[in-house]
């Protein structure tokens, strides 16, 4: 059995004495025998970890289940000069990004996004992998 694994810094194991062996993806692979590849990032984004997942799934669509775990809603990315910015708008920054954003952010957008971000990442894999936890 494969699976795949995305989500932050909660997924890919930040703060554990060893990341790669002390992750949970890492412990669930131990435990039960299966093969985890964990794309997680610290910081990311329920849209990073959604596009992640539709790009592995375009490469390698031989797993078996695919592991998304929501993080907080409020945090995002935007795409400034050519690379991906993580902004959460419930900390401060101190840069003008995040600054404009936090500006504009209501956290009714953030239950919007999330429900929405999360029918298009079931949608958009649905037919690449028969087993998806969110």
């Amino acid at each position: 059995m494969r699976i795949l694994t995305v989500g932050d810094s909660w997924t890919y194991g930040t703060n554990s004495s060893n990341p790669q062996m002390m992750s949970w993806p890492a412990q669930m692979s131990r435990k039960y025998g299966v093969n985890v590849v964990n794309l997680a990032s610290p910081g990311s984004s329920n849209h990073r970890a959604a596009r992640i997942t539709v790009e592995e799934l375009c490469r390698d669509s031989a797993y078996d289940w695919v592991i998304f775990p929501l993080v907080p809603a409020s945090r995002t990315e935007v795409l400034c000069n050519g690379k991906w910015k993580y902004v959460w708008p419930t900390l401060w920054n101190n840069d003008k990004v995040s600054e404009v954003y936090h500006e504009f952010w209501h956290s009714w957008n953030d239950v919007q996004q999330t429900i929405m971000t999360s029918f298009w990442f079931i949608h958009a894999i649905s037919s690449m992998v028969p087993n998806i936890y969110i």
